[in-house]
């Protein structure tokens, strides 16, 4: 636990932990290959979910195209009643203050939304989705127990027990 904790890539590690796992149970005998195979395929699957997290997290959105957006989204509202007072008239007003609230909030929800990964109110949910994870693990163990399978068990509560604690580390952030 503690070299996950003291990684810098806590997820990361994981990952290569529970590889290193399931080839210790196939080398024991206690996966036969094609559970191997099929563990190892899923594992390669999550660390490209993994990759493509990481990039959504360290790629950030341009300066540029953000300053672009801005900038257009407040010349437009700027110009907005200009273009609607021969149509409009004393409605002009109202029509131009609801249509630049909505571009503005677009406007805003777009730079909140770059970093989903955070822990502001608009971020995914990362502590449900390992706790929904957890719990679905947990019935999977149950059931490979209950069917004999000794390999599952181990593997699968303490590895997404770690994964949930290095996800909710203060000061890390997913992945």
């Amino acid at each position: 636990m503690t070299e996950i904790l003291a990684s810098s890539m806590p997820t990361n590690r994981i990952l290569l932990l529970a590889g290193n796992e399931i080839g210790q149970l196939r080398e024991a005998g206690k996966l036969s290959d094609i559970t191997y195979g099929l563990m190892d395929n899923k594992l390669d699957e999550l660390a490209h979910v993994l990759g493509g997290c990481e990039r959504l997290a360290t790629t950030p959105v341009p300066f540029a195209y953000t300053l672009i957006l801005q900038r257009t989204v407040y010349l437009f509202c700027t110009l907005l009643p200009f273009a609607l007072v021969g149509d409009l008239h004393y409605m002009t007003p109202f029509v131009s203050v609801f249509i630049s609230y909505t571009f503005l909030s677009w406007d805003s929800l777009a730079e909140e939304l770059e970093d989903p990964f955070g822990t502001a109110a608009n971020d995914l949910p990362l502590n449900a989705m390992c706790n929904t994870i957890g719990a679905q693990s947990a019935r999977h163990d149950r059931s490979a127990s209950a069917a004999g399978d000794a390999a599952s068990g181990p593997l699968l509560q303490s590895d997404l027990s770690l994964a949930h604690r290095a996800v909710s580390l203060p000061g890390h952030h997913f992945p």
